[in-house]
C-alpha cells in the first residue's frame, strides 16, 4: 500500500462528498460506477488512488467536473467544457433537423398550392 499523500487524502474527501450527496453507502456507490466497495473505502481515506478510468465513471454517474474531482478547483456540477460543447452541437443539430424538415414541409405545401392554383387558372381559361 503507498503511503497517503495530501493530494490522494483531498481526492478521498472529494469522493466521499459527492457519495455523501448522493445518499450513498460505500458499496452502493461502487456498485454504481463499477467498483469495489474496498475500492471506494481505501480511496476515501487516501491510502489508495483509484484509476482514471474510475474517476471519469464517477464524474460520468454523478454529473461532477473531472478537474474538480482531481484538484478542488472550480466548480464540481459545473459541466466540462467539452461536454458543454457538446450539448451546444446536439442542441443545434436538432434544431437544424427540425428547421430541415419545417422546410421540407413547406416546400411540398407550395408545390401543392402552386398546382391547386395552376389549376383553378386552366379551369377559368377553360369556361
Amino acid at each position: 500500500m503507498k503511503p497517503k499523500t495530501e493530494e490522494s487524502i483531498a481526492l478521498g474527501r472529494r469522493i466521499k462528498q459527492i457519495r455523501s450527496e448522493q445518499n450513498l453507502n460505500q458499496g452502493d456507490f461502487a456498485k454504481a460506477i463499477g467498483s469495489s466497495r474496498d475500492t471506494i473505502a481505501r480511496t476515501e481515506v487516501g491510502a489508495q488512488t483509484p484509476q482514471e478510468r474510475v474517476l471519469r465513471q464517477i464524474c460520468k454517474t454523478f454529473d461532477t467536473n473531472y478537474m474538480w474531482l482531481l484538484t478542488g478547483e472550480s466548480d464540481h456540477k459545473e459541466k466540462e467544457e467539452y461536454d458543454k460543447l457538446k450539448e451546444d452541437y446536439e442542441k443545434l443539430e436538432r434544431t437544424y433537423s427540425e428547421q430541415k424538415a419545417t422546410i421540407a414541409a413547406l416546400e411540398k405545401t407550395i408545390t401543392v398550392l402552386a398546382q391547386q392554383l395552376r389549376g383553378s387558372s386552366n379551369d377559368e381559361r377553360g369556361s
